[in-house]
């Protein structure tokens, strides 16, 4: 009986460490003055007051994207999954594209590896 409560007990430790969950996010395109595009990132989390959420690179130049599809081969290239898309009516009257997309992470992964937004 011991050895049946040990063993239940180790295949619960074993399942609580490879446990997995899924993080979402919402990127919606910006239409630059010419046929280029930036791209504004949504994880859920508080905004800052005069804070910018456009996709940046490591040096915190924003990222211009050639196309909606580009952003998107982007965003896959660093693990994410297209989900859904939807196109809404901002207040000044233009069609803002919003791409949900989800991440499978393991525990202690950081989802946001390679991520960063224009400071």
């Amino acid at each position: 009986m011991k050895r049946l409560v040990l063993l239940i007990a180790l295949c619960l430790c074993t399942t609580t460490l490879f446990a997995e969950g899924r993080v979402f996010c919402e990127i919606v395109e910006y239409p630059t003055a010419g046929k280029n595009i930036k791209v504004k990132i949504d994880f859920g989390q508080k905004q800052k007051l005069l804070s910018s959420q456009l996709l940046a690179d490591d040096n915190g130049d924003t990222l211009v994207f050639n196309s909606q599809i580009d952003a998107l081969n982007y965003m896959e290239s660093l693990g994410w999954t297209f989900t859904q898309v939807y196109t809404k009516i901002n207040p000044n009257g233009i069609n803002c594209t919003h791409w949900l997309l989800y991440k499978e992470v393991k525990e202690g992964e950081n989802p946001y590896e390679g991520l960063q937004t224009k400071k």
